[in-house]
């Protein structure tokens, strides 16, 4: 290690450390944007608003001069038209428009701007925030820990969850500390939106330690560090506010790779050699502290050790090195269970390791479950193309970089006079071998595949550059100035391979972030903290759970970190339901023992979907009736047990609705109406579930909608063009007469007819009229905003008369057991939250009539 400090070497060093300076700035500028751009969220509400109105009245204007001819309701459609046109083009510039106004708005109204800097983006970011304050309140994650786990008692209630242990909480927590000797006043928030960045100059470390191991020199090692920091898929997720445990990935995948990598080149020296084999498993071990997926990294290392000495004995024909080399893996696998097991306990290495390949393995390949899979409507878990994976890792020339760099060690290490180690290329390989089929499985582990490409990518820059210079240097007659021509291409090149790359990152950063959480959110749970019970459980769809948990500080049903549990079936059929007291009857249930009832059930020999054809039976129905029910099916024992799981009275609960669940409700009906009978059926079958098709295709999915019964048809909201009298025209040409309630529909996409039924709000009651003329198989919605503007929405019949249509659509209007508790939503409606509060009271008085 002396090596890198002595004389001889302070050159090359500062020299890095010049790499690490620069490549760093350019790193944490583009990544400080969501800061040096920021304007709060209420002046970019109206910023926008100012913006399209503006724009709309220049449509108008146009269209009024240039079509004077046409009837009002041709005008509107011609104006959404031409405005949706205009939005689709200009997208880009007029998000730059957006932005400077808001800022100026912000700058004109200072006393206004109510948070220092921009919210966490997407929401894993809010469930490290809640362990966060958790620390600065009791110093710990959880006031309970078993083996690699904490018990969090907010996830999965009523019964809160086993959550592994992760140490990134505690480095926010450590900024926050230091910031706060600045500035005591310094928000949370704001302070552990830093954490990625330091992580990201901490990650730029051993990854030039690597360049060096490699004699990429300062030039390629540059080119690759500004390559892996423009990288979009790590530009992401290590950008200020990204308060995710990415970065620290990324950091832990080189640290280990390049004490790995230096401990191989050393096997001549066998101390030095297990040296480094034992910093190896300690880094490991450290790994496990942050990521439960740990052991992948852990068995890409021995199968690269495998590699290693396959390739050392059969193709480098070196059997004197295989004694080292067998030490070496050796001592990584045996430090790195005895650190695991120092860490954790011995029963903890073998836990973690079937937990992380089991956790692996259902997000790249779902299996057909009896329960619904949530996995495949997670965007992240998508599986990328060739092409879109490329571009995440940094692009074609990262790509073929990488490919060259490969093939200049195979090719070099076969020449003896080059004297190249091709067994550290090797494990890069293999790493890079298994990040990919990763990569390819699901979106997420992309990022994975970057970190091998971008060591890669600095070899096969390297071999360029020495080609180049060779190829200039050999055709310069003045050996004194020869450097000089050397030293302007490489400069040319560096320039032409950053500067894009820069330039590109800078422009797409806007559509790059995940902008969730606004300060909508936050009043609607401010309120829910304020004003709710502390015992109290909010009963949502997944996404937003680590946001209730960090501000509302209350409990959910499930989150991000617990998203493929029965839970989901169950809330989805809260959501779906047409009867308002089997809905009710569910979620008590749910309140009360989660799934335990289901569980309960199959224990005493009752298939799953018997199993939850009885619950849904039996929750909505008196204690006394759903006894009757099971005395032909369970003792009386087994029964009062039961019955403790589906009928006892919850804690203080509430229902949450939001505008992204209802206009994505196509995953509530892939959940709640999934087919528990079908899947039992088809799992039963040997020879079925032999011929599934492959779990990425088309025919899969189709398999997996027949089981669910198909989606929903559902329009979206669909704005009023214009009105005459009473009629009322909106778009896809939709027209509903105020007075008679009549529907008539002429469109190209819906087709021409009359509906089955028309939903509307009369009085303090959700209306359906019913069409004996109809000829089209859905229903329609009529619904009118606070400042009297109508919309309409075209919907199947089931999904209309569901919970989920009259909380979000018509206010809880006609509902006995859900009580309105508050509704937020922004000036452009972008975001609505609605959230009511359950009377178990009244449900339990009115199963007893």
């Amino acid at each position: 290690m002396m090596k890198l400090w002595n004389k001889k070497h302070g050159k090359r060093f500062l020299g890095f450390a010049l790499v690490w300076l620069c490549a760093g700035a350019i790193g944490l500028y583009l990544r400080l944007y969501p800061l040096l751009t920021f304007s709060s969220f209420d002046s970019s509400e109206k910023a926008t608003v100012f913006v399209l109105s503006n724009i709309r009245e220049k449509v108008i204007s146009g269209i009024e001069k240039n079509f004077p001819q046409l009837s009002v309701t041709q005008k509107n459609q011609l104006i959404k038209k031409s405005f949706d046109n205009i939005l689709r083009s200009e997208g880009k510039n007029l998000q730059k428009t957006i932005s400077r106004v808001a800022k100026q708005i912000d700058q004109d109204n200072p006393d206004s701007v109510i948070t220092r800097g921009p919210y966490l983006l997407a929401s894993d970011g809010f469930y490290y925030l809640s362990l966060t304050e958790n620390i600065i309140k009791t110093g710990q994650l959880g006031e309970k820990t078993k083996g690699s786990k904490y018990f969090n008692p907010l996830m999965l209630t009523p019964l809160g969850f086993w959550e592994p242990i992760n140490l990134h909480p505690y480095t926010g927590y450590a900024i926050y500390k230091f910031l706060r000797l600045f500035d005591p006043e310094v928000p949370l928030m704001y302070a552990v939106s830093f954490t990625p960045l330091l992580m990201t100059m901490l990650a730029l470390i051993p990854f030039l330690f690597l360049c060096a191991i490699f004699e990429c020199g300062w030039a390629a090692s540059f080119i690759s560090a500004v390559s892996f920091l423009t990288a979009p898929i790590f530009l992401k997720r290590s950008m200020f506010g990204w308060y995710d445990d990415d970065p620290n990935n990324v950091f832990f995948l080189f640290l280990v790779l390049a004490l790995l990598i230096y401990g191989l080149k050393k096997r001549n020296d066998l101390k030095q050699c297990l040296l480094w084999a034992g910093l190896s498993a300690l880094a490991i071990t450290l790994y496990a502290l942050y990521w439960h997926g740990w052991v992948f990294l852990f068995s890409v290392i021995m199968l690269s050790g495998i590699a290693c000495l396959l390739y050392n004995r059969w193709v480098l024909r070196r059997p004197d090195h295989t004694k080292n080399l067998g030490a070496f893996f050796g001592v990584i696998l045996g430090m790195t269970l005895l650190g695991i097991t120092l860490a954790f306990g011995l029963e903890e290495f073998f836990v973690l390791f079937q937990e992380g390949w089991k956790a692996v393995n259902n997000f790249i390949s779902p299996q057909l479950s009896l329960w619904p899979n949530l996995y495949i409507g997670v965007g992240e878990l998508n599986k990328p193309t060739v092409i879109y994976l490329m571009e995440l890792v940094g692009g074609y020339i990262v790509v073929i970089s990488s490919i060259l760099g490969i093939g200049s060690y195979v090719i070099l290490s076969r020449r003896r006079s080059q004297e190249k180690d091709p067994l550290p290329v090797l494990v890069l390989t293999v790493f890079l071998a298994a990040a990919l089929v990763l990569g390819f499985g699901a979106l997420r582990f992309t990022l994975l595949c970057a970190v091998p490409f971008a060591v890669l990518s600095a070899i096969g820059l390297k071999f360029l550059l020495g080609h180049i210079r060779k190829f200039i240097v050999n055709r310069i007659a003045d050996q004194k100035h020869k450097n000089i021509p050397v030293l302007i291409l490489v400069g040319i090149l560096t320039l032409i391979l950053t500067v894009p790359n820069v330039i590109t990152a800078y422009k797409g950063i806007p559509f790059l972030l995940n902008k969730i959480f606004n300060s909508t959110w936050e009043k609607a749970l401010v309120k829910i903290n304020n004003e709710t019970p502390e015992n109290s459980i909010v009963n949502t769809w997944w996404p937003p759970g680590h946001f209730i948990k960090a501000v509302a500080k209350r409990r959910v049903t499930f989150d991000g970190a617990t998203i493929n549990n029965p839970q989901g079936y169950w809330l989805a059929n809260v959501f779906l339901a047409e009867d308002e007291r089997e809905a009710a009857g569910i979620l008590r249930m749910l309140n009360t023992s989660a799934n335990q009832a289901a569980e309960y059930l199959q224990a005493n020999g009752f298939e799953l979907s018997e199993a939850v054809a009885v619950l849904k039976i039996i929750s909505k129905m008196d204690e006394p009736g759903a006894r009757t029910l099971l005395q032909k099916k369970l003792p009386e024992k087994k029964i009062k047990h039961l019955l403790s799981l589906t009928h006892a009275l919850p804690p203080p609960s509430y229902l949450l609705v939001y505008n992204d669940l209802m206009e994505k409700n196509l995953e509530l009906k892939f959940v709640g109406g999934w087919d528990i009978k079908k899947a039992e059926n088809l799992n039963a079958d040997p020879e079925t579930m032999k011929n599934l098709p492959p779990s990425n295709s088309v025919a899969y999915l189709q398999l997996l909608w027949d089981i669910a019964g198909g989606a929903y048809r559902y329009s979206g909201v669909m704005s009023e063009l214009s009105r005459q009298g009473d009629v009322l025209t909106f778009e896809q040409n939709v027209k509903i007469n105020l007075s008679d309630k009549h529907c008539y529909i002429t469109s190209a996409k819906f087709g021409t007819g009359i509906p089955k039924s028309l939903f509307f709000v009369e009085g303090d009651r959700v209306i359906e009229k019913k069409f004996d003329q109809s000829n089209l198989s859905f229903s329609a919605l009529l619904t009118q905003d606070e400042d009297g503007a109508y919309n309409c929405v075209l919907l199947d019949e089931k999904l209309a008369k569901s919970l989920i249509i009259n909380l979000y659509f018509f206010d809880g209007k006609g509902l006995k057991y859900f009580r309105p508790f508050a509704k937020e939503k922004d000036l452009t409606r972008r975001t609505q939250i609605l959230v009511y509060e359950v009377d178990w009271n009244k449900l339990s008085g009115d199963l007893k009539k």
